[in-house]
């Protein structure tokens, strides 16, 4: 992962978690593509796609209780075009 990439996905995790105050629990599902790269290890791009989901969706932004049917749907995705 280049560094611009790990910049934006450092930005948006840090807007998320800075909008604590006035947040809602997420429901987040997270895709990869990784077409255009050839010749790299998958599995790097895989434990990324499982990481930011498992923090999005298991981070708490605030005190209050929700079930699931409260959370937002949201989906991100992530394109990948050079390593």
């Amino acid at each position: 992962m280049n560094s611009r990439n790990f910049k934006c996905l450092l930005l948006t995790i840090l807007l998320f978690g800075g909008l604590a105050a006035y947040a809602q629990e997420l429901n987040c599902k997270v895709q990869i593509n990784t077409d255009a790269i050839s010749g790299t290890d998958k599995a790097v791009y895989e434990s990324l796609k499982t990481t930011v989901q498992e923090y999005m969706n298991t981070t708490r932004f605030s005190n209050v209780q929700f079930s699931n049917t409260e959370k937002i749907d949201c989906s991100i995705l992530f394109i990948f075009k050079t390593r």
